[in-house]
């Protein structure tokens, strides 16, 4: 064998554990508990209190007393739950609704071209479905487009 002393790679180091709970700390309340019900299934010393809503903040959690499968179901968990939050990403062949006040209505189109200018902006390029096309800013700063979500 001859085990340099190395790190073993499946552990997360202490980093990694720390940042991980800052992300569940992040988390919104009802997602906190399915934190809680995980470890619980993991670790058998948390103790649930009789509300059935878990207070993630009066259950005490010992980082390094959870084991790396419990780890790493949290981190699946905790990616799973912050990728999901904020805005849709807007891509080309997305659907649009664009509003105009002239008439007053919502025009559907669709995303023919899009890229990012800066961390948060997108400039997309939109052919309104009946055949008038634009470019546009998203986000918008006055919130008149919006992706849709299929």
């Amino acid at each position: 064998g001859g085990g340099s002393g190395g790190q073993n790679t499946s552990d997360m180091g202490y980093k990694a554990k720390q940042k991980l709970f800052q992300e569940i700390h992040h988390l919104p309340p009802e997602k906190l508990e399915g934190v809680v019900s995980i470890i619980a299934s993991h670790d058998n010393t948390v103790k649930r209190g009789q509300s059935q809503q878990a207070e993630f903040q009066e259950v005490e959690i010992d980082i390094a007393a959870l084991s790396d499968d419990c780890l790493k179901e949290l981190k699946r968990f905790v990616s799973a739950c912050t990728a999901k939050q904020g805005e849709p990403v807007p891509e080309v062949g997305m659907r649009v609704s664009v509003w105009f006040t002239d008439p007053p209505d919502w025009y559907a189109g669709t995303i023919t071209r899009c890229r990012k200018v800066n961390g948060r902006k997108w400039k997309l390029h939109i052919l309104y479905d009946d055949g008038e096309e634009e470019d546009a800013v998203y986000p918008d700063p006055k919130g008149e487009l919006m992706l849709r979500r299929h």
